[in-house]
């Protein structure tokens, strides 16, 4: 009960300090240093170094020869001043029956960071019950094949790091549900990607994916599907097959066409393929009727569908910066209290809609 109190009195101290400095706009060196020491303090604070017959030694030897193979390790993190970074000391860890379950070395603040560049070692595999992997800006550049041996993983998190290429044995991780490898060079899926059929979330944002093989359509228990900020072409016609997903973030991409299947996911409420090469939507775009944000803005889109009208769900409807000259008639029969953002068009007088007529601002023929 005491260790929670004072648990709890960090995270206050470190909210007033976040509210009075203006924490994500300005924060001068002493309340940047106050964060820091109250981090490593923290960090401290759970640390058992009762380590040895209450832990599995192999696992042990993985967390030493991460410290060993790693880069510029951050000594302040050795809380009991021995001049080394002991195992127990290396990020935040959570161990079950002598196992360790979980890992986090994602850095806590800008300056806080557990080392500067991580090596995953070909032993990894030796963790044999780990569920939980957050390795974030560490600026990894491999992932070993064995890998692929850790079977009872369940989150895999690396996202911000150098990783251009995912081993072939990723595919064996069939209790993954979780995948975040945003902001990496990643090319392309390896085919066996696609036998993770329990993942529910998927983030490979701002990488150089170029193509996605029909294969996605396995990934029925899938929920989220981030892509944004790559370089896919295409679509493939299987992703109609996904019939949990809720969200898909396919923004800033270079698509041209978005395959009718795209219709079928009737659970699908957050629709992003903003900032794409677009000139027409699916036909049938109003069967997606749990829809609540549809975001078409900057492409080159001509002309809405009429079955449009159709998404009585739907909160926001952006399609600025497209080509569109006229509306389908159905564009009134969107709810009332539905955020429609129509500028910079082609939508020239005289209006035939005076239900959006005020939304219809900033047109080419205004200049």
């Amino acid at each position: 009960m005491i260790k929670h109190i004072k648990n709890l009195l960090t995270i206050f101290f470190l909210l007033i300090i976040y509210s009075c400095s203006g924490i994500g706009s300005e924060c001068g060196e002493g309340c940047q240093s106050s964060i820091y020491n109250n981090l490593v303090l923290d960090h401290c604070e759970q640390i058992d170094y009762n380590f040895g017959s209450n832990y599995s030694e192999a696992d042990i030897n993985v967390l030493q020869f991460m410290i060993l193979l790693g880069d510029e390790l951050n000594m302040d993190l050795d809380c009991d001043s021995s001049g080394v970074i002991e195992p127990q000391e290396f990020g935040k860890q959570t161990w079950e029956n002598e196992k360790l379950v979980a890992l986090n070395l994602n850095p806590q603040f800008p300056d806080f960071k557990y080392l500067k560049t991580l090596v995953l070692p070909e032993n990894i595999n030796d963790l044999t019950e780990l569920r939980i992997l957050k390795i974030n800006s560490t600026n990894l550049n491999s992932i070993p094949n064995s890998f692929g041996n850790l079977n009872k993983l369940e989150q895999f998190s690396f996202s911000a790091n150098q990783i251009s290429v995912l081993p072939n044995t990723i595919g064996n991780l069939t209790n993954l549900n979780t995948i975040d490898g945003r902001e990496n060079q990643i090319t392309i899926f390896p085919e066996n990607f696609w036998s993770l059929i329990n993942l529910t979330y998927i983030n490979f944002n701002n990488n150089l994916i170029s193509t996605i093989s029909e294969g996605i359509g396995s990934l029925t228990q899938l929920n989220d599907l981030v892509l944004a900020f790559n370089q896919i072409s295409t679509i493939p016609e299987s992703i109609g097959y996904l019939n949990n997903l809720e969200s898909l973030y396919l923004g800033h991409n270079l698509l041209y066409t978005i395959p009718d299947e795209i219709t079928y996911l009737s659970n699908l409420k957050y629709l992003y393929i903003n900032n794409n090469q677009l000139e027409l939507l699916p036909q049938h775009i109003g069967d997606l009727i749990q829809l609540i944000t549809l975001d078409i803005g900057q492409n080159q889109i001509i002309s809405l569908p009429e079955s449009i009208g159709e998404l009585q769900n739907l909160s926001s409807l952006y399609s600025w910066y497209n080509k569109l000259t006229t509306l389908p008639s159905s564009i009134c029969d969107l709810p009332e209290n539905c955020n429609i953002s129509l500028g910079h068009n082609e939508i020239c007088p005289p209006f035939t809609f005076e239900c959006i007529e005020d939304e219809i601002i900033n047109q080419s023929c205004d200049e």
